[in-house]
């Protein structure tokens, strides 16, 4: 998560294609989307921020201990 929308105290997750984007190895022959590679790239990125979600999430659910 890079930032946070203050109105719905959501996750914002810039741009997914950092480090892809423009990349002729890491996408297809389109050079739009992107291959394996690519997408392992983009996993990499963005699972960190979705793991702090889930936890963030986890914790405000877990009743008082």
């Amino acid at each position: 998560m890079r930032s946070r929308t203050d109105r719905h105290s959501a996750a914002l997750y810039q741009f997914f294609l950092e480090g892809v984007a423009g990349r002729r190895s890491l996408n297809l022959g389109d050079g739009i989307h992107p291959n394996a590679a690519g997408v392992k790239r983009i996993v990499d990125g963005i699972l960190p921020a979705v793991v702090r979600e889930l936890d963030r999430l986890k914790a405000r659910r877990s009743p008082a201990g």
